[in-house]
Formats: structure tokens, C-alpha cells, sequence
């Protein structure tokens, strides 16, 4: 019996095997993120913004791969992304929103754990779950060459800590 396994990665992905050092000087998130995108391969993308993202007067990428700066960059303005499929192409399109307003109605897909069954409909087979340990807070601290005297400390204790030592 031979087992095989096969990953379904997304465009974007891509981003994650080239590390870059630059910096992008009075660019808004939008132009940001589509010369990453651009530079990537992914050209079917759009950005679903409900609020104004203004220019950044200086934004660095040091010695970080693509995607963990785009994850990064989008983060930080409160945006997050998902792939959308075409139901009757292969099509795919990236769409990056901040707010959920923007996010598709969900629908259910049933469970079948009899695999052996030729399956006509689309069903969640299997099923893997995984916890790790991770910090119940962070501090951070930032610097501004602008205000050099500011204290940029920034606090945050996690939700959710029943079973937290």
C-alpha cells in the first residue's frame, strides 16, 4: 500500500520563497501590497476597503520573505485575505478586506467519515486538530525618530486564559 500526499497552495504563497530588504517611501497599504502582489505572479486580486488606509511617509521590509511582510503590513492596517474560487473555472482571485461586511455568506459542508464511499457531493472526510503553547501577553516597545523622547510601550494580556499556569 502506498500512501501519497499532495498540497493545494494558493498564488500568494509564492511570496513566501523570496526574502527581500527595501523600503517604500509616501505609499498607501493598497500600493504596497500590489507591488508585492505584482512582484509574486498573483495579478487577480482586489482590495474591499471600507475605511481610508493613508500613505506611510517610510515603511521597511528588512531580510523578511514577501508574505510575511504582506501578512505583516495587512495586520497592521486591520486587513486580512482569502481566496475566492470561480464556481465554473479554475479562476481564483485574492480579496483583501477590513471588515468582515465584505466576506461571502457561509454554507455547510457535511461530515462523512466513511471514506471508502464514492462521494457525490463535497463532504469533510477527516479531520486533524492541533494545540500549541503560546504567551498569554506581549509588550512591545517602539522608537520614532521624529519624537525620540516618546515612550512607545504597548501592553496586551490574551483572552481566554482558563487554563493558563
Amino acid at each position: 500500500q502506498m500512501l501519497y500526499s499532495m498540497k493545494v497552495r494558493p498564488p500568494v504563497w509564492r511570496a513566501a520563497l523570496r526574502q527581500n530588504s527595501r523600503i517604500f517611501q509616501n505609499e498607501d497599504i493598497k500600493s504596497i501590497l500590489g507591488t508585492i502582489l505584482q512582484e509574486n505572479g498573483v495579478t487577480d486580486w482586489s482590495p474591499l476597503f471600507s475605511e481610508a488606509h493613508p500613505a506611510r511617509e517610510f515603511c521597511v521590509q528588512y531580510s523578511e520573505t514577501d508574505y510575511d511582510f504582506l501578512a505583516r503590513m495587512a495586520a497592521e492596517e486591520g486587513i486580512f485575505f482569502y481566496e475566492e474560487h470561480a464556481q465554473t473555472s479554475d479562476d481564483q482571485s485574492l480579496v483583501l478586506c477590513d471588515t468582515v461586511r465584505f466576506l461571502p455568506e457561509a454554507f455547510e459542508i457535511p461530515w462523512n467519515p466513511n471514506t471508502r464511499t464514492e462521494v457525490s457531493t463535497p463532504c469533510v472526510s477527516q479531520f486533524r486538530h492541533s494545540a500549541q503553547i503560546r504567551p498569554s501577553s506581549v509588550i512591545g516597545k517602539d522608537y520614532t525618530f521624529k519624537r525620540p523622547g516618546w515612550a512607545g510601550r504597548f501592553e496586551h494580556q490574551g483572552e481566554h486564559q482558563d487554563y493558563q499556569r
